[in-house]
């Protein structure tokens, strides 16, 4: 399915950001779905999970079971973690939810922690309709998605939540859009 194509590049976009700035530390997959594929090859990182189930959760992972449409805060302590991702998950939240998971992941976040986020670009929207109706993408997927972004509305979230040295693009043709971010810190960052 065109979907596991797209979830590697996802995985690898991210991949390769967090590892081009950090060798190793702790990380946290928001939305790590059903098995965490992208975690699995974050081998030298202390790997944590969270989503609303993961019913094979391996070994290695730590997994927490949290529903993130609630807009609860994370289960976490304050500056937890080196790096946070959330592929392909924000356009699955409600506009308020997705402004209280970013001031929570800003909050779980160590100083000059980096954040990546991957997500649909907003005018894909009727184009992935069209692959869920021809069973190339997930139509439960499509149909779960409720917000919609560009890279100046993804810019303008992370700021709000207080995200520092943001940084856009896109990727896959354009269809998808990722941000990598930095909560800001005492020491000087080191670009994403």
């Amino acid at each position: 399915m065109l979907e596991t194509w797209l979830s590697k590049k996802r995985h690898k976009l991210a991949k390769d950001r967090i590892c081009a700035v950090l060798s190793a530390g702790s990380i946290l997959d928001i939305g790590c779905g059903m098995y965490p594929a992208f975690l699995e090859s974050m081998d030298r990182f202390k790997r944590s999970g969270i989503d609303r189930q993961c019913p094979g959760a391996p070994e290695w992972l730590d997994f927490t079971v949290h529903d993130l449409d609630k807009a609860e805060a994370l289960p976490f302590e304050d500056g937890s973690f080196d790096a946070v991702s959330a592929l392909a998950l924000i356009e699955h939240l409600p506009p308020a939810a997705a402004e209280r998971l970013m001031q929570e992941v800003r909050r779980v976040l160590k100083e000059n922690g980096l954040l990546v986020i991957t997500t649909p670009a907003y005018w894909t929207d009727r184009i992935l309709r069209i692959l869920a109706a021809f069973k190339l993408v997930s139509r439960q997927e499509i149909e779960e998605h409720k917000n919609l972004f560009s890279e100046r509305s993804l810019r303008e979230l992370l700021s709000a939540a207080g995200f520092s040295d943001i940084r856009t693009g896109n990727f896959e043709l354009g269809m998808n859009i990722y941000a990598v971010a930095r909560k800001p810190g005492l020491r000087g960052p080191k670009g994403p």
